[in-house]
């Protein structure tokens, strides 16, 4: 490969990431908290497409508008059931000022909260605590 090659595969990358970091960026600063689900609303857009491509037979500019509509409702949906009701909750208020449990923050320092916590980790994320 030529400096060339690798030139351009390092902006195409850095691209990227700049771009990934520009969303982590735009919902901290207009939500106040951090949606880790970037990956997982990109994940079921490009299902879509593909699904609306083969199953539908639809051209790719449309597969792609289709995707945008879907992944948009899907964030109003996230932010209407998710972000809304812990922007006005006192724990959840505590827990970003505070830091988390494995920070060793003292937000989750009583049972109820850490079971909060693992909760709040398995819906949002998918894990189970």
């Amino acid at each position: 490969m030529t400096l060339l090659t690798y030139i351009i595969n390092g902006i195409s990358l850095g691209s990227v990431y700049a771009i990934i970091a520009l969303g982590y960026t735009m919902v901290y600063g207009i939500a106040k908290m951090l949606n880790f689900a970037h990956g997982d609303i990109i994940m079921v857009g490009a299902y879509i497409s593909y699904f609306a491509a083969t199953s539908f037979g639809m051209p790719p500019l449309v597969c792609i508008a289709v995707s945008m509509a879907a992944c948009t409702v899907l964030g109003i949906a996230i932010e209407r059931f998710a972000y809304r009701p812990l922007r006005n909750d006192k724990f959840a208020t505590t827990y970003r000022k505070n830091g988390c449990a494995a920070c060793g923050g003292s937000a989750a320092s009583t049972p109820t909260n850490v079971l909060r916590v693992c909760i709040g980790a398995s819906v949002f994320a998918g894990a189970f605590c």
